[in-house]
Parts: C-alpha cells; structure tokens; sequence
C-alpha cells in the first residue's frame, strides 16, 4: 500500500466462499455488501475463500524509508 495505492483487501471486488451452512457462496458489494465487507478482512473465518476477483491497479513504484531512533528520541520528536 502507499499513500495513492489502496490496500489489496479494497481491491477485491468479487469473491467465492464456501461454508460448512450454505456451500459456495458468491458475493460482491451488489450481492450482499454487509457479508462481503466482513469476508474481505475476515481471514477465512466466515469460510474457505475459492475464488477473489480483484480491481486491477496501475503499477506503482514503492520506496521503503528506515530510520533507527533511541527512545528519548523518540519522545523527543513526538508531537
């Protein structure tokens, strides 16, 4: 992710789950939005995730930034 890039769970757009209640399922956010944003970042927990249909996004260039800080730096700079 970074700061024009979304996440990869905003990407998905589309998914097939399959439960031990209702077998495969399809949803989306036409289908049934409340269970397909609780699927998105539900880490398997609502069900096997068999299938995901992501918005595809332009490539993008990430730069990774470190910095090494002491605590009293940090709490120094803290605002």
């Amino acid at each position: 992710t970074g700061a024009r890039l979304p996440p990869i769970d905003e990407q998905v757009i589309a998914m097939k789950l399959v439960t031990p209640a209702k077998g495969t399922i399809e949803i989306s956010k036409e289908k049934d939005p409340e269970l397909f944003y609780l699927a998105r970042c539900g880490l398997g927990g609502l069900g096997v995730v068999a299938e995901v249909t992501l918005q595809c996004v332009d490539r993008q260039e990430l730069v990774e930034h470190t910095v090494v800080s002491t605590m009293d730096e940090i709490k120094k700079n803290h605002k």
